[in-house]
Protein backbone atom coordinates (compact mmCIF):
# COMPACT_ATOMS: atom_id res chain seq x y z
CA UNK A 1 0.00 0.00 0.00
CA UNK A 2 1.73 3.40 -1.22
CA UNK A 3 2.74 6.15 1.35
CA UNK A 4 -0.28 8.86 2.13
CA UNK A 5 0.19 11.57 0.08
CA UNK A 6 -1.45 14.00 3.65
CA UNK A 7 -1.77 11.94 6.51
CA UNK A 8 -4.48 12.92 9.11
CA UNK A 9 -4.71 9.61 11.33
CA UNK A 10 -2.79 6.12 11.37
CA UNK A 11 -5.93 4.86 9.70
CA UNK A 12 -7.01 7.42 7.42
CA UNK A 13 -4.55 9.89 4.96
CA UNK A 14 -5.25 11.67 1.41
CA UNK A 15 -3.31 9.33 -1.49
CA UNK A 16 -1.58 11.22 -4.26
CA UNK A 17 -3.43 8.55 -6.52
CA UNK A 18 -6.65 9.70 -5.53
CA UNK A 19 -5.96 13.35 -5.52
CA UNK A 20 -4.20 12.70 -9.38
CA UNK A 21 -7.74 10.94 -10.35
CA UNK A 22 -9.86 13.84 -8.56
CA UNK A 23 -7.66 16.69 -10.47
CA UNK A 24 -7.85 15.06 -13.80
CA UNK A 25 -11.81 14.48 -13.08
CA UNK A 26 -12.18 18.64 -12.07
CA UNK A 27 -9.86 19.96 -15.12
CA UNK A 28 -11.54 17.79 -17.75
CA UNK A 29 -15.44 18.79 -16.57
CA UNK A 30 -14.30 22.43 -16.35
CA UNK A 31 -12.99 22.24 -19.60
CA UNK A 32 -15.63 19.90 -21.10
CA UNK A 33 -18.38 22.34 -19.90
CA UNK A 34 -17.07 25.12 -21.93
CA UNK A 35 -17.22 22.67 -25.45
CA UNK A 36 -19.86 23.73 -27.90
CA UNK A 37 -21.44 20.21 -27.58
CA UNK A 38 -22.21 20.50 -23.83
CA UNK A 39 -24.77 23.27 -24.63
CA UNK A 40 -27.12 19.87 -25.69
CA UNK A 41 -27.68 19.29 -22.13
CA UNK A 42 -29.69 21.98 -21.77
CA UNK A 43 -28.01 23.54 -18.47
CA UNK A 44 -24.69 22.88 -17.10
CA UNK A 45 -26.36 20.60 -13.79
CA UNK A 46 -27.20 18.00 -16.43
CA UNK A 47 -23.44 17.57 -17.26
CA UNK A 48 -22.44 17.62 -14.05
CA UNK A 49 -25.11 14.94 -12.35
CA UNK A 50 -23.51 12.59 -15.48
CA UNK A 51 -20.27 13.26 -14.50
CA UNK A 52 -20.84 12.43 -10.91
CA UNK A 53 -22.53 9.17 -11.61
CA UNK A 54 -19.91 8.02 -14.08
CA UNK A 55 -16.88 8.65 -11.74
CA UNK A 56 -19.04 6.47 -9.08
CA UNK A 57 -19.32 3.74 -11.56
CA UNK A 58 -16.28 4.18 -12.72
CA UNK A 59 -14.49 3.41 -9.59
CA UNK A 60 -17.08 0.59 -9.06
CA UNK A 61 -15.89 -0.87 -12.54
CA UNK A 62 -12.34 0.04 -12.01
CA UNK A 63 -12.15 -1.72 -8.86
CA UNK A 64 -14.33 -4.95 -10.11
CA UNK A 65 -11.99 -5.45 -12.90
CA UNK A 66 -8.96 -5.05 -10.62
CA UNK A 67 -10.34 -7.99 -8.15
CA UNK A 68 -11.24 -10.26 -10.95
CA UNK A 69 -7.51 -10.29 -12.64
CA UNK A 70 -5.67 -9.70 -8.91
CA UNK A 71 -8.36 -12.05 -6.70
CA UNK A 72 -4.69 -13.49 -5.21
CA UNK A 73 -3.95 -10.53 -3.48
CA UNK A 74 -6.71 -10.45 -1.24
CA UNK A 75 -6.28 -12.32 1.88
CA UNK A 76 -9.84 -11.83 2.67
CA UNK A 77 -13.75 -11.51 0.53
CA UNK A 78 -13.98 -8.34 2.01
CA UNK A 79 -10.54 -6.64 1.53
CA UNK A 80 -12.27 -6.26 -2.17
CA UNK A 81 -14.32 -3.27 -0.45
CA UNK A 82 -11.02 -1.88 0.79
CA UNK A 83 -10.24 0.63 -2.25
CA UNK A 84 -8.35 3.04 -0.37
CA UNK A 85 -5.45 0.40 0.39
CA UNK A 86 -5.14 0.58 -3.76
CA UNK A 87 -6.35 -1.92 -6.38
CA UNK A 88 -7.70 -0.18 -9.74
CA UNK A 89 -7.78 -1.34 -13.14
CA UNK A 90 -8.75 1.56 -15.36
CA UNK A 91 -9.75 -0.92 -18.37
CA UNK A 92 -12.26 -1.70 -15.66
CA UNK A 93 -13.61 1.80 -15.60
CA UNK A 94 -13.45 1.92 -19.55
CA UNK A 95 -15.64 -1.30 -19.78
CA UNK A 96 -18.61 0.25 -16.99
CA UNK A 97 -18.51 3.35 -18.75
CA UNK A 98 -19.18 2.43 -21.67
CA UNK A 99 -22.25 -0.02 -20.56
CA UNK A 100 -23.38 2.77 -18.41
CA UNK A 101 -23.63 5.82 -20.34
CA UNK A 102 -26.17 4.59 -23.08
CA UNK A 103 -28.05 3.71 -20.19
CA UNK A 104 -27.52 7.63 -18.51
CA UNK A 105 -28.36 9.15 -21.27
CA UNK A 106 -31.92 6.74 -22.26
CA UNK A 107 -33.27 7.56 -19.19
CA UNK A 108 -32.30 11.04 -19.00
CA UNK A 109 -32.98 12.18 -22.55
CA UNK A 110 -29.87 13.14 -23.47
CA UNK A 111 -28.12 12.45 -26.98
CA UNK A 112 -26.80 9.62 -26.96
CA UNK A 113 -23.93 9.88 -29.44
CA UNK A 114 -23.04 13.37 -28.52
CA UNK A 115 -22.82 12.43 -24.94
CA UNK A 116 -20.60 9.19 -25.33
CA UNK A 117 -18.22 11.80 -28.19
CA UNK A 118 -18.17 14.44 -25.42
CA UNK A 119 -17.14 12.01 -22.55
CA UNK A 120 -14.49 10.42 -25.02
CA UNK A 121 -13.36 13.31 -26.09
CA UNK A 122 -11.95 13.83 -22.37
CA UNK A 123 -11.43 10.63 -21.36
CA UNK A 124 -7.98 10.65 -22.17
CA UNK A 125 -6.98 14.15 -20.04
CA UNK A 126 -8.01 12.14 -17.17
CA UNK A 127 -6.43 8.81 -17.97
CA UNK A 128 -3.24 10.77 -18.39
CA UNK A 129 -3.46 12.63 -14.90
CA UNK A 130 -4.29 9.64 -13.35
CA UNK A 131 -1.23 7.71 -14.88
CA UNK A 132 0.49 10.94 -12.92
CA UNK A 133 -0.91 9.81 -9.84
CA UNK A 134 0.20 5.97 -10.90
CA UNK A 135 3.96 7.48 -10.40
CA UNK A 136 3.63 9.06 -7.59
CA UNK A 137 1.94 5.59 -5.64
CA UNK A 138 4.29 3.62 -7.60
CA UNK A 139 1.84 0.98 -9.00
CA UNK A 140 1.88 0.20 -12.83
CA UNK A 141 5.47 0.18 -12.87
CA UNK A 142 7.53 -1.18 -15.43
CA UNK A 143 9.99 -4.04 -15.96
CA UNK A 144 13.91 -3.24 -14.34
CA UNK A 145 16.21 -1.88 -17.40
CA UNK A 146 18.98 0.20 -17.95
CA UNK A 147 17.92 2.44 -20.39
CA UNK A 148 18.98 6.13 -19.78
CA UNK A 149 15.33 7.42 -18.77
CA UNK A 150 14.83 4.59 -16.36
CA UNK A 151 13.90 6.07 -12.51
CA UNK A 152 13.67 4.08 -9.33
CA UNK A 153 10.67 2.57 -8.43
CA UNK A 154 9.85 1.84 -4.86
CA UNK A 155 12.73 -1.00 -4.37
CA UNK A 156 15.23 1.12 -5.62
CA UNK A 157 15.45 -1.25 -8.63
CA UNK A 158 15.64 0.99 -12.31
CA UNK A 159 12.92 0.46 -14.20
CA UNK A 160 10.81 1.77 -17.52
CA UNK A 161 8.48 4.54 -15.90
CA UNK A 162 5.72 2.88 -17.60
CA UNK A 163 3.03 5.10 -15.52
CA UNK A 164 4.61 7.96 -17.91
CA UNK A 165 4.70 6.46 -20.57
CA UNK A 166 0.87 5.99 -20.64
CA UNK A 167 0.77 9.64 -19.12
CA UNK A 168 2.59 11.33 -22.09
CA UNK A 169 1.14 9.34 -25.08
CA UNK A 170 -2.70 9.85 -23.30
CA UNK A 171 -1.35 13.47 -23.32
CA UNK A 172 -0.99 13.40 -26.59
CA UNK A 173 -3.79 11.42 -28.23
CA UNK A 174 -5.97 14.04 -25.75
CA UNK A 175 -4.16 17.07 -27.85
CA UNK A 176 -4.97 15.21 -30.98
CA UNK A 177 -9.17 14.27 -30.64
CA UNK A 178 -9.05 17.98 -29.00
CA UNK A 179 -7.41 20.17 -31.76
CA UNK A 180 -8.04 17.82 -35.12
CA UNK A 181 -10.40 15.16 -35.14
CA UNK A 182 -13.30 16.37 -32.83
CA UNK A 183 -13.37 19.58 -35.85
CA UNK A 184 -12.30 17.72 -38.84
CA UNK A 185 -14.63 14.14 -38.11
CA UNK A 186 -17.76 15.97 -36.65
CA UNK A 187 -20.51 13.15 -37.40
CA UNK A 188 -21.45 11.33 -34.36
CA UNK A 189 -19.84 8.84 -32.84
CA UNK A 190 -16.56 9.58 -34.91
CA UNK A 191 -15.15 10.98 -31.83
CA UNK A 192 -15.84 7.78 -29.33
CA UNK A 193 -14.16 5.35 -32.34
CA UNK A 194 -11.30 7.00 -32.13
CA UNK A 195 -10.86 7.14 -28.42
CA UNK A 196 -11.56 3.29 -27.71
CA UNK A 197 -9.14 3.00 -30.57
CA UNK A 198 -6.16 5.53 -28.87
CA UNK A 199 -6.72 3.92 -25.76
CA UNK A 200 -6.61 0.41 -26.90
CA UNK A 201 -2.85 1.37 -28.62
CA UNK A 202 -1.80 2.67 -25.49
CA UNK A 203 -2.34 0.02 -23.44
CA UNK A 204 -1.26 -2.28 -26.03
CA UNK A 205 2.23 -0.74 -26.99
CA UNK A 206 2.90 0.23 -23.53
CA UNK A 207 1.97 -2.73 -21.44
CA UNK A 208 5.17 -4.72 -23.05
CA UNK A 209 7.28 -2.82 -20.66
CA UNK A 210 5.24 -3.02 -17.54
CA UNK A 211 6.52 -5.57 -14.77
CA UNK A 212 3.10 -6.29 -13.76
CA UNK A 213 2.00 -7.99 -16.93
CA UNK A 214 -0.97 -10.75 -16.02
CA UNK A 215 -0.18 -12.95 -19.04
CA UNK A 216 -3.21 -14.78 -20.99
CA UNK A 217 -3.49 -18.29 -20.91
CA UNK A 218 -4.28 -18.13 -24.43
CA UNK A 219 -1.12 -16.59 -25.83
CA UNK A 220 2.44 -16.13 -24.64
CA UNK A 221 2.84 -12.87 -26.02
CA UNK A 222 -0.05 -11.30 -24.94
CA UNK A 223 -0.97 -10.18 -21.74
CA UNK A 224 -4.68 -10.07 -20.51
CA UNK A 225 -5.01 -6.91 -21.15
CA UNK A 226 -3.53 -6.48 -24.54
CA UNK A 227 -6.21 -9.02 -25.27
CA UNK A 228 -9.03 -6.41 -23.76
CA UNK A 229 -7.39 -3.61 -26.06
CA UNK A 230 -7.23 -6.09 -28.64
CA UNK A 231 -10.99 -6.29 -28.71
CA UNK A 232 -11.62 -2.56 -28.06
CA UNK A 233 -9.34 -1.88 -30.96
CA UNK A 234 -11.29 -3.67 -33.25
CA UNK A 235 -14.76 -2.51 -31.88
CA UNK A 236 -12.93 1.06 -32.61
CA UNK A 237 -12.55 0.47 -35.80
CA UNK A 238 -16.06 -1.14 -36.41
CA UNK A 239 -17.55 1.62 -34.70
CA UNK A 240 -15.70 3.96 -36.98
CA UNK A 241 -17.14 2.19 -40.04
CA UNK A 242 -20.92 2.02 -38.91
CA UNK A 243 -20.18 5.86 -38.11
CA UNK A 244 -19.12 6.75 -41.39
CA UNK A 245 -22.53 5.03 -43.01
CA UNK A 246 -25.07 6.20 -41.10
CA UNK A 247 -26.79 9.60 -42.19
CA UNK A 248 -25.96 11.94 -39.41
CA UNK A 249 -25.73 15.21 -39.65
CA UNK A 250 -22.64 16.32 -38.31
CA UNK A 251 -22.27 18.57 -35.23
CA UNK A 252 -21.55 21.72 -35.49
CA UNK A 253 -18.07 23.11 -33.94
CA UNK A 254 -18.95 26.89 -32.90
Amino acid sequence: MPAPLITFSENFGIHGYGVAIASGVMIALWCASRHPWCRAFGSSEKFIDLVTSSVFVGILGGRALYALTQWNTFDHVTDVFRIWEGGFSIWGTVIALIFFLPFYAARHQLPLLLTLDLCALYAPLVHAISRLGCWHAGCCGGMPTTVPWALCNEYGVLSHPTQLYSAILLFMFFIILKKYLSRVYTRPGYVLAWYMIVIALERGIVDFWRGDRIMSAWSSICSVHQLIALVMFIMGVVALMISSRINYKPYEYL
